[in-house]
């Protein structure tokens, strides 16, 4: 008995001390050059390597520069512990933007460590060395009002540690009764710990009790939230009706996809121009249509299409099989059901990313590709969107629904689990509730904003492209490579900054663009007609209607309003 005590207590003192390092991380992380990278458990695994390099390692450091630690007065220990720091760095998701952030880092967690033992010790939560000068406190108003303050705040931090092993498990099983389980099994342990924490802070007389009772009815709490948000009703979107001209195509991929065929009038020996559309999980719009058909008066067979999972197009049984590497093959079998060696590829948005990664992928079988308002090709964290110059400041329409927002999380780390949450039906709602058209025009030209309605979303395909185009490699070096000619359209009103234009700049060789005032995100909804024309030039490979910008910095505006 004397050993599961002595146990019991040794793991109470390491889940304390990592508690305090997990609160003095999260507070060295508000420095500029200091960050975590998102993912589960980051900072409790930043945590849990500092406190052991700190428990090992730490006095071979100071044994070794014990003279230098003399000589400072003590203040070389922060530069051990920015080599700590910077350690922990290698081994998490902590991320320091060098030696002299490490060391002022190094300064706010020992600052914090010493505040927070020195708190944990006078309420008698952490164990004190005989020759501590530190004495437990006697819980006054102030102190009881402090301490219930910390429990609600203990009962949040409860509920969102119960989210993250959710996510954790999600990736391991789809059984939304397991994950019902470790949700509710984790938030009745960690609430029953704090709530015993503030009951001996409180000198509560019966603390088993209270910290019962705590714990009971923050779970039941917990149960209550989880029926709620399974049995939300959420009404699916209707889907999108038939299309004048569209085509099905069942690919060797397995997807079944919708065509917008518009055939070369005067029939040239070019490749087939195919546009890629924004989102990824929107769908080719009614606008697109119209703007992209009359390139086939100029000799193009001009083709649009809808992802597979989006618009018209066949949803897939399990959404895991979507992504980016799921697109480009779906690009390429389009390109040999065709018959054709080479294509024009024309992107929009999230689709000029696609068309990017194609390219970097296939340069030769990409005869030219225009980049419209494109996404970033490399995020490395230094692109924000910002809605400030659009029609819609605020940018997309909030969506409040807990069944979408949860299963729009898990799909990140365990699609199958988000799917039996929420269905691909259900999820076209949350995409199609946040979609505001005032976003792809300037505060000036709101009336030009397009009207969609049933235009067949799926926020699912849009969350796992994004996922799995994190997980390939950087394109820019292959784009680098190859010569292909491109044209880079870019808009003054667009909430994507000007660096991604920059980025493409750099990755292409042989590129070409410009910048149109008075346009937003979806260029051709304001300025069609001059848009038109300096892509019939690139096309064409006639003289551009004015020079493309080729200066450094901020952008000029080449195509005037």
């Amino acid at each position: 008995m004397n050993r599961w005590h002595e146990g019991l207590r040794h793991l109470r003192n390491l889940i304390i001390r990592l508690s305090i390092t997990y609160l003095a991380l999260l507070a060295m992380s508000a420095l500029p050059g200091i960050q975590f990278r998102p993912g589960l458990f980051n900072v409790w695994a930043a945590a849990l390597a500092f406190v052991l390099l700190t428990r090992f390692l730490r006095p071979v450091l100071l044994a070794l520069t014990l003279p230098l630690t003399i000589t400072t007065a003590g203040l070389f220990i922060f530069v051990i512990d920015g080599i700590l720091l910077l350690l922990t760095d290698l081994f998490t998701g902590l991320e320091i933007g060098g030696f002299g952030w490490a060391i002022l880092g190094s300064v706010v967690v020992g600052v914090m460590n010493i505040w927070l033992e020195s708190g944990f010790k006078r309420l008698g939560w952490l164990e004190r060395e005989e020759d501590d000068p530190a004495e437990i406190v006697s819980p006054g108003w102030a102190l009881r009002v402090l301490l219930m303050a910390g429990l609600l705040l203990g009962i949040v931090f409860s509920g969102l540690m119960a989210f993250e092993v959710v996510l954790a498990l999600s990736t391991v099983t789809s059984r939304l009764a397991i994950l019902a389980g470790a949700a509710m099994a984790t938030l009745l342990l960690v609430s029953l710990g704090f709530s015993w924490l503030v009951a001996e802070g409180l000198e509560a007389a019966r603390r088993a009790r209270f910290s019962g009772i705590v714990a009971g009815l923050t779970t039941a709490a917990g149960i209550a939230a989880l029926a709620f948000i399974a049995l939300e009703p959420v009404g699916g979107e209707i889907e999108p009706p038939p299309a004048s001209g569209a085509e099905y195509w069942d690919l060797p991929t397995g997807s079944r996809i919708a065509t917008y065929h518009y055939p070369a009038i005067d029939g040239r020996d070019e490749p087939p121009l195919v546009y890629l559309h924004d989102g990824p999980g929107l769908g080719v719009l009614e606008p697109e249509r119209v703007f992209y058909r009359q390139f086939a008066e100029d000799g193009f067979d001009v083709y649009l299409y809808d992802r597979v999972g989006t618009g018209r197009s066949g949803r897939l049984e399990h959404v895991a099989a979507y992504g980016i590497e799921r697109d480009i093959a779906d690009l390429d079998a389009i390109r040999s059901e065709l018959g054709v060696h080479e294509l024009i590829l024309v992107g929009q948005g999230a689709g000029a990313e696609l068309a990017a990664r194609y390219l970097s992928r296939y340069p030769e079988r990409v005869r030219k590709a225009v980049f419209i308002s494109p996404t970033p090709l490399w995020d490395d964290g230094q692109f924000f969107i910002n809605y400030a110059r659009t029609a819609s400041p605020t940018g997309p329409n909030p969506v409040l629904e807990p069944k979408l927002l949860v299963a729009a999380s898990l799909a990140s780390y365990g699609p199958g689990a988000a799917q039996n949450l929420a269905s691909q039906a259900e999820m076209g709602v949350l995409l199609a509730r946040s979609f505001n058209p005032w976003t792809w025009v300037c505060a000036r030209h709101a009336a030009e904003a397009p009207e969609v309605d049933r235009a067949g979303f799926n926020a699912y395909v849009e969350l796992r492209v994004e996922q799995s185009t994190e997980a390939l490699p950087d394109p820019r070096p292959r784009l680098a490579e190859n010569l292909t000619p491109s044209l880079v359209l870019a808009a003054e009103c667009d909430y994507l900054p000007w660096g991604v234009i920059q980025q493409y700049k750099e990755a292409l060789l042989s590129e070409k663009v410009f910048y149109f005032a008075g346009a937003g995100h979806m260029i051709e909804l304001t300025r069609a007609d001059m848009m038109a024309e300096v892509m019939r030039a690139f096309l064409l490979d006639r003289s551009y209607p004015m020079l493309p910008y080729a200066g450094e910095g901020s952008p000029r505006p080449v195509v005037g309003p």
